[in-house]
């Protein structure tokens, strides 16, 4: 159990923390290199700057995780976008944009009110419309 643990700059490179409770844990700056997070609860955790090139995410709950600089690329179980004004990450049955984050459904549903409440302007609007429909697509939710 690493409930709130403080891992903040920890090598973790290649460790098994498959289902692991990391609920609201610091991980900042700490490297995650090929690290198996598979099903683990990185909820609320923070996450910023964090290595995390080529870990496992298969499964990982990422609610509320702060991604802000964290090295993504060619990791497992999750789908990234650098978009113009958020990170978009998609994992499990859900996409989250900056710190907003909903169902693959519900963002389907309501993309276009989102974007405006948020000041997005129309291209970005379409361009984040259009990743989610991919992400939709690809986990079989239908445009409602």
């Amino acid at each position: 159990n690493l409930y709130k643990a403080n891992l903040s700059g920890a090598d973790l490179s290649e460790a098994d923390l498959s289902e692991a409770d990391l609920y609201k844990a610091n991980l900042s700056e700490a490297d995650l290199y090929k690290a198996n997070l598979s099903e683990a609860d990185l909820s609320v955790a923070n996450l910023s700057g964090a290595n995390l090139y080529k870990a496992n995410l298969s499964g990982a709950d990422l609610s509320e995780a702060n991604l802000s600089g964290a090295n993504l690329q060619f990791n497992t179980g999750i789908l990234t976008f650098q978009g113009p004004k958020h990170l978009l990450v998609q994992y499990l049955d859900r996409i989250k944009i900056g710190r907003m984050n909903y169902t693959i459904e519900y963002w389907l549903q309501n993309y276009n009110v989102i974007g405006k409440s948020q000041n997005w302007n129309e291209v970005d609007i379409n361009l984040y419309g259009n990743f989610i429909k991919c992400f939709a697509k690809i986990h079989g939710v239908e445009n409602v």
